[in-house]
């Protein structure tokens, strides 16, 4: 959804906005999902996977990413590399020495709305 431009000189808000207020501020998009990774064996850091996001920022957005852990010795990370407009890279280590493990990461994403 983009944001609606300023109503004209003299237009009240509810006409030029449909009812909906919006400050000068440019809109904040949230969007949120999963990401399936595979760990290497001890202590070695798993392949960057990449995750598009369905809808693109305007800009980087800030991404937050965890998970419920099955393993003490999982750490999850998203310096895989960093997000940008529409994508960033999710990526996990393992550090109790453990084999390799499937683990499913939740991101969120707050960034300015395209």
């Amino acid at each position: 959804m983009a944001v609606p431009n300023r109503p004209v000189g003299g237009a009240s808000i509810e006409s030029a906005w449909g009812g909906v207020v919006h400050d000068g501020i440019v809109a904040q998009d949230i969007q949120a999902g999963s990401v399936v990774m595979t760990t290497t064996a001890s202590g070695g850091v798993s392949p960057v996977v990449t995750v598009t996001f369905p809808r693109p920022f305007a800009a980087p957005p800030t991404v937050i990413l965890g998970g419920a852990l099955n393993s003490s010795g999982i750490v999850v990370s998203n310096v895989g590399r960093a997000p940008t407009a529409t994508d960033f890279g999710a990526c996990v280590k393992r550090t109790d020495g453990g084999g390799i493990a499937t683990f499913t990461g939740y991101w969120l994403a707050i960034g300015p709305r395209a």
